[in-house]
């Protein structure tokens, strides 16, 4: 009798444990296929460039050259406005992570893709001037009408062919909103060229506010330019 009792508890004991032996292992809360991100403007920057020598305004890109140093003679379609975001990348549903031990979570994960784009949209540009641009133009002036778009990183179309002509699209053309739909995103990059001349022989600065759709207005701020005059080199 002794001896079915120990049987029978040894039974029962290796019952208990082939239980918790299951080869799957425990079950672990898996991590989505991939993190979700975002990027949040948190600035603009106003960077001035000469044009590469080998770009023109009818055909090629208009690409940055160097940067250009306040107060030197340019020739007004010479000269690039770089607007440039600054940007930080933001992961959304992190609650997911937070509920799981850190010696679970991938380091696979922080590799997630970064998003093409912003989240922000443009409202509007205005670019003045404390100086007078032309007669029709004085200082203070909303000056959109005398600059175009020549680069936009992404996903704005600013161009159009014409003949064979590549027409850049105009700046107050390039921020209205078609149709009442939303206005496109910011992109990371954004060039200003002027198409028109100021009749100006002293040098100019020009202000640009952008507003973003969430609210924000960030307001930049040109060194002094000096434009040559027609048929100055």
């Amino acid at each position: 009798m002794r001896y079915l009792r120990l049987a029978g508890l040894f039974v029962l004991v290796t019952t208990l444990f082939g239980c918790g032996s299951d080869s799957s292992g425990p079950t672990i809360p898996q991590p989505p296929s991939e993190s979700q991100t975002e990027k949040i403007v948190t600035g603009v920057e106003l960077h001035l460039f000469n044009r590469e020598l080998n770009s023109t305004l009818s055909q090629e890109d208009i690409k940055r050259d160097e940067s250009y140093q306040e107060n030197t003679p340019i020739q007004y379609n010479h000269l690039i406005f770089g607007l440039d975001t600054v940007t930080e990348i933001v992961t959304l549903k992190a609650s997911l992570f937070n509920l799981m031990p850190p010696s679970l979570i991938s380091k696979a994960y922080a590799l997630s893709p970064v998003p093409e784009t912003t989240k922000e949209n443009i409202q509007s540009i205005v670019i003045t001037s404390p100086y007078d641009f032309n007669e029709s133009a004085p200082a203070g002036s909303n000056l959109n009408q005398f600059f175009s778009v020549s680069f936009a990183s992404f996903p704005n179309q600013y161009y159009v062919y014409k003949n064979d002509k590549r027409i850049y699209t105009a700046l107050n053309e390039y921020i209205e909103t078609a149709d009442a739909e939303p206005l496109k995103s910011l992109g990371f990059s954004t060039d200003l060229i002027l198409n028109t001349a100021p009749d100006a022989d002293y040098p100019m600065s020009f202000y640009i506010e952008m507003a973003l759709d969430d609210g924000r207005v960030f307001s930049l701020e040109s060194p002094e330019i000096q434009f040559l005059k027609s048929g100055e080199e």
